[in-house]
């Protein structure tokens, strides 16, 4: 790195990156009791596997603060954690005929993560909080409860004492819910778990056909009962050094009475802050997506002997991220996960690339 000293520029160097001399590995111990089933004459196999995993000394990137100059965040030992799941995979197959055949296969798989120490208060992610007796990574802020529809209902929004809970707030502002005691809005008392990242279940099944020389298989994927955090909603929700989001304009509140405004008054002077850490950014991530498409037809045999180049040929066209069916307003609800105090949190990430391709298998 070079630095402009007086009239010349002088080579230096900055530590990128700091060590833990503290740190040790993470230790596992984990249970697992399965069972594996086949019924009507191995036509059903049925799995099942129920699994306890204690993780001691879990390791996770220590959030350091900006003016440290350090690019990465230090691993550190940030406590203790406890995961229950259960896991069933059914499978069946069986044909109608000479000439039909087919198969269903599904799978499900649900789990419970509960934090059982911690070697601080709580962890903190980029939107969430992290407590000793709950699972990890639920999101953290303010409830968000309506649009102040006029000046009035602002001045009626008062504590006990008749202190105005938000006073800087103007006819189409965010309302937020007030959850301490008294006082304006705050954060030691007003913030609370707003949503949670992990399923209630995970899920996916596939069906598969063959009828003479064609064939057809689909597969499924998706989750249940998971939370989103969408930030795009707030970066994008007014103009700037980038496109803004449309209906952060045609959803947003013109005058009293526009109760069904999703978006708070587009203004330059936001003095409410009405786009803070709140349930605003939640949505339900559950989704459906067809994962995988493909449908085929085999020559018959005849017509491949006759060209005396190849034994069979296979002809197919295959569609991958085909379609999804969710309620997410985001671009794909399928988020993944680079850090587990951030899961679930949509940085406005690339959406996965729906692609068909069509084939030609040979056998010479």
């Amino acid at each position: 790195m070079q630095w402009y000293f007086g009239n010349s520029y002088s080579q230096g160097y900055i530590p990128t990156y700091t060590g833990n001399s503290e740190i040790k590995w993470e230790t596992s111990q984990q249970t697992n009791v399965g069972v594996d089933l086949a019924f009507f004459r191995n036509s059903l196999d049925v799995s099942m596997d129920f699994y306890v995993k204690k993780t001691s000394d879990m390791l996770l990137e220590m959030p350091v603060p900006s003016f440290g100059g350090f690019a990465n965040s230090p691993f550190f030992n940030a406590g203790d954690l406890k995961n229950t799941g259960f896991e069933l995979v059914l499978n069946y197959r069986n044909q109608i005929g000479k000439d039909f055949h087919y198969n269903v296969g599904l799978n499900m798989s649900t789990y419970k993560t509960t934090v059982t120490a911690l070697t601080s208060e709580y962890l903190s992610g980029s939107n969430s909080r992290t407590y000793v007796g709950g699972p990890i990574g639920r999101f953290w802020g303010y409830k968000q409860i309506g649009i102040f529809q006029s000046q009035e209902e602002i001045d009626n929004y008062v504590d006990k004492n008749g202190t105005k809970i938000q006073p800087n707030a103007k006819p189409g502002d965010f309302k937020f819910a007030k959850l301490g005691g008294e006082g304006e809005l705050n954060d030691d008392d007003d913030r609370t778990f707003i949503g949670d990242p992990n399923p209630d279940l995970i899920y996916g099944f596939n069906l598969g056909f063959n009828y003479k020389n064609f064939d057809v298989s689909m597969a499924f994927q998706g989750t249940i009962g998971n939370d989103i955090w969408n930030t795009s909603k707030g970066t994008l929700a007014t103009a700037g050094n980038q496109n803004a989001l449309a209906e952060a304009y045609t959803d947003a509140w013109r005058q009293e009475g526009d109760i069904d405004a999703k978006y708070p008054r587009i203004t330059n002077a936001d003095s409410n802050n009405n786009y803070r850490a709140s349930s605003f950014y939640v949505e339900d991530g559950s989704y459906l997506r067809l994962q995988n498409l493909q449908i085929g037809y085999t020559l018959p045999a005849y017509i491949c002997q006759k060209t005396k180049l190849f034994s069979s040929c296979r002809l197919y066209l295959s569609g991958q991220n085909v379609f999804t069916l969710t309620g997410y307003s985001g671009l794909d609800p399928e988020i993944g996960v680079d850090n587990p105090l951030d899961m679930g949190v949509d940085n406005t990430r690339y959406p996965a690339a729906r692609s068909f391709t069509f084939g030609v298998n040979l056998q010479f």
